[in-house]
């Protein structure tokens, strides 16, 4: 069996030899070359070790007058998916699930059913074990309004924080009935402030104030910030 070493430097079926004339052909090449290591990746089946990955960024937006980056986060999302790394989003369809389960309907018919999935890990089985937030400038004003933005002098992730400690303390038996309820009281929230924000309330800002909770209460220390502008 050809080691991996010798799989990436023996030539392919669709290799060809190319003399790169420009940036652009530099581009290419460099993304075939690590398209071709991903396949190589999944063939030794590194996914069956992937930890529970949740990806945090923020949408094109153009009313912003900032740049999202969004289809860098999802080419980073698809090449995680090739290789079969255990991670989603927002906009996962599928839902979240450990490697090897199948995940509920998740963003195909509710965004926050795959949001909860942030909080602590000790709530639920099938919680993250490691966040990567892509920080844009656009995710940035999302944060500055929300904070200026207030219900009855709270803040929404504020809100959140606290309805979030109330549970706490309820999820004893962690029987799923008590969690159907805790994703009740955070949803209700969601939508008293989404409603009061109107075109300014962005889902973003729930994952943010989730993976807020969680850190602040010292049970996730593994969030990985990713620069984008």
């Amino acid at each position: 069996m050809a080691t991996i070493s010798q799989k990436l430097t023996e030539p392919s079926a669709h290799s060809a030899t190319i003399k790169p004339k420009g940036r652009n052909v530099k581009r290419r090449l460099v993304k075939e070359s690590f398209e071709r290591i991903l396949s190589l990746l999944q063939q030794i089946s590194l996914h069956e070790k992937s930890p529970k990955l949740f990806v945090i960024y923020a949408h094109d937006n153009k009313s912003t007058g900032f740049e999202a980056y969004q289809e860098t986060v999802k080419e980073y999302i698809s090449w995680f998916k090739k290789i079969r790394f255990n991670v989603d989003s927002d906009k996962s369809p599928h839902g979240y699930g450990v490697a090897h389960e199948v995940g509920h309907r998740g963003a195909s018919t509710d965004i926050f059913t795959n949001q909860v999935c942030l909080l602590p890990r000790t709530w639920h089985h099938q919680h993250v074990d490691y966040v990567l937030v892509f920080y844009s400038k656009v995710l940035a004003s999302y944060m500055k309004y929300e904070r200026e933005f207030m219900i009855e002098g709270t803040t929404y992730s504020d809100a959140i924080y606290k309805t979030c400690e109330e549970i706490q303390d309820s999820l004893r038996e962690r029987s799923q009935e008590q969690w159907t309820s805790a994703c009740d009281k955070i949803r209700t929230v969601q939508q008293r402030f989404s409603q009061a924000m109107k075109d300014s309330f962005h889902h973003v800002l729930t994952e943010t104030a989730l993976l807020s909770f969680t850190n602040r209460n010292g049970q996730l220390d593994k969030t990985i910030p990713i620069i984008l502008s």
